[in-house]
């Protein structure tokens, strides 16, 4: 039988890699060969529903290797992950848990969380992936087969944990709703009847990921979506860009560009802001940058590039 340990360690929250205040714990339990891995947060509400990624970090001279271990479960600012991996491999990584120096957790806004289980420092700006997704670059943009578009979800080795979900299951397939009317007479330039809008919003769930409400009305979409939306005035092609995001994010955003009439409307795509991803969005047709918080530590803060979205009839 392998040595049984038990203990707590707590989590903080970092910013420009400055410790700050603790927010809960984690509790590891090891027992007959498996590492049983529990985390607790309570955070302030958020505006939006937040996705946590959790990682175990093996810290070396290259800094700190994150193993995914999975998402966690949020329901009105509680936090909570259970994860059982082996203490010999730790998920296929050859890493054992005695090399493991603690977890780091990332939400998809860019707050950081971790706890070190050996009492050293913790730079988050060390962090690093082995397996990460790959960069998109001008070198690897090309059009995609149809067998090639992502499903719903995205596209990952990465495992699942066992944890409880407690969010809304979400979905992108459409409901049953009544044949739209025919719209063939209006014009190219006219917005779309309100009762098209009105079916869109039924028909998708609802995201406001915003600070305020210049973009409104969110829905969130996948590009499996695309010939749906077709069929109430939004024609959409796709692009690399596009799928590059969605299959990072598991997402699009469609939403309403402020409150003038006619209504104006915008298809976003989830991403961070730097430089070469500002030259990629632009290449594509997404010129324009929205950060998803107000004000942020982080140089590559969360957001959406998004553009304007003439409907057709």
């Amino acid at each position: 039988m392998s040595e049984y340990q038990r203990f707590i360690s707590y989590l903080y929250e970092y910013n420009n890699n400055e410790k700050m205040k603790n927010h809960g714990f984690s509790r590891v339990e090891v027992r007959n060969h498996q590492c049983k891995i529990e985390i607790h947060m309570k955070l302030p509400a958020y505006p939006f529903i937040p996705v946590f990624s959790v990682y175990a970090f093996v810290p070396s001279n290259e800094g700190l290797q994150g193993i995914f271990l999975g998402k966690a479960g949020y329901r009105h600012g509680t936090v909570y992950g259970n994860y059982i991996v082996s203490e010999s491999d730790v998920l296929n990584s050859s890493f054992s848990f005695s090399d493991l120096g603690g977890l780091l957790i990332q939400t998809d806004s860019g707050q950081i969380f971790a706890t070190s289980w050996r009492d050293e420092q913790i730079i988050p700006d060390q962090f690093y992936l082995k397996k990460s997704v790959p960069e998109l670059t001008a070198a690897s943009l090309r059009e995609l087969r149809p067998d090639e578009l992502p499903l719903d979800g995205p596209e990952s080795d990465e495992p699942r944990s066992d944890e409880p979900r407690n969010d809304e299951p979400r979905s992108d397939e459409p409901k049953s709703v009544a044949p739209a009317n025919d719209t063939s007479q209006d014009s190219p330039s006219s917005p779309p009847p309100a009762s098209d809008w009105e079916k869109i919003q039924a028909l998708y769930p609802h995201i406001q990921p915003f600070f305020d409400d210049d973009i409104h009305q969110c829905v969130q979409i996948s590009i499996k979506a695309l010939p749906t939306l077709g069929q109430h005035s939004f024609h959409i092609e796709n692009n690399p860009f596009m799928i590059h995001g969605c299959r990072c994010y598991s997402h699009l955003l469609l939403g309403r560009l402020g409150f003038d009439e006619p209504a104006e409307y915008v298809l976003a795509v989830p991403g961070t802001y730097s430089e070469n991803e500002q030259t990629m969005a632009s290449m594509f047709g997404f010129p324009n940058f929205k950060p998803a918080q107000k004000s942020s530590g982080n140089p590559r803060q969360f957001g959406y590039w998004y553009r304007t979205i003439p409907p057709v009839g």
